[in-house]
């Protein structure tokens, strides 16, 4: 069983309830959380529902930990979380619809969960056909959360050896990005740093990522491609690769994590 450290996580709920506040208004999406799995065995959370986290965690379905090991990517709870503990969930807190995203870094991994009410069917759509904003808000919140996360990594709490290894929809997504400003915000995470780029330069490195010459992607941004090479230089520069073979391999191996889906 996971003992949750009340002291950090506790204390910062409100703080995460923030952060996630104009997703929620918008999407009526009503839990999120964030955490981290160490090959040591430790790790930490963030979270919006205290004791949904409560419940989970003393379920008798998950008191020796998860009994699934997910691959990384992005997972529906229906397909892998017990049906009675969702049963309960969906009854008593109201989290239904629930999607959990698993990245794997070189030295951890992270694993975001978002749910919502059983009404709030539409969400689905949102999860299938708008990924690039689910990831983007998660690079959104690792930004504006980076003091919390700094601080719970650097204390790591203990966990059982087997939980560690483990209105118009387009309309409303557009809503919620203006409002936070995600359209203008891209982030790559390198070896656990957040690297802020430009939109052009995430718009160059997706197109080099899809195979196209700095000419096509220049004529897709209507732009020359003298201009499409300088922010390339810079988002290598500022990516610590001296060349495009150096940024794709990096990508490739995840040593670069991007907050947006470029494929």
């Amino acid at each position: 069983m996971v003992d949750i450290n009340k002291e950090l996580a506790w204390s910062y709920v409100k703080e995460v309830r923030e952060i996630c506040k104009p997703l929620f208004d918008t999407l009526k999406i009503n839990y999120f959380d964030y955490s981290r799995f160490y090959p040591d065995n430790t790790a930490f959370g963030l979270f919006t529902d205290p004791e949904y986290v409560s419940f989970f965690r003393n379920h008798e379905c998950y008191k020796s930990g998860p009994k699934h090991i997910l691959m990384p990517g992005k997972h529906l709870w229906v397909s892998y979380i017990d049906q009675q503990f969702l049963s309960e969930a969906r009854e008593y807190f109201s989290h239904d619809h629930g999607l959990t995203i698993l990245t794997q870094y070189p030295d951890y991994h992270e694993a975001c969960n978002f749910a919502t009410s059983s009404e709030n069917k539409q969400i689905l759509e949102l999860y299938l056909n708008n990924g690039d904003f689910i990831q983007r808000f998660i690079g959104y919140f690792k930004a504006k959360a980076d003091r919390i996360i700094k601080r719970c990594s650097n204390q790591p709490i203990h966990i059982a050896p087997e939980a560690s290894s483990k209105q118009n929809e387009h309309d409303l997504v557009d809503k919620v990005i203006a409002e936070l400003s995600l359209n203008k915000d891209f982030y790559a995470e390198l070896y656990g740093q957040l690297i802020t780029l430009s939109q052009r330069e995430a718009e160059c490195i997706s197109g080099i990522l899809q195979g196209k010459t700095s000419k096509v992607i220049a004529n897709e941004l209507i732009i020359s491609h003298r201009t499409v090479d300088t922010h390339l230089d810079k988002a290598k520069e500022k990516l610590h690769c001296g060349s495009k073979s150096e940024l794709i391999k990096k990508i490739n191996t995840q040593e670069i994590v991007f907050n947006w889906e470029y494929k």
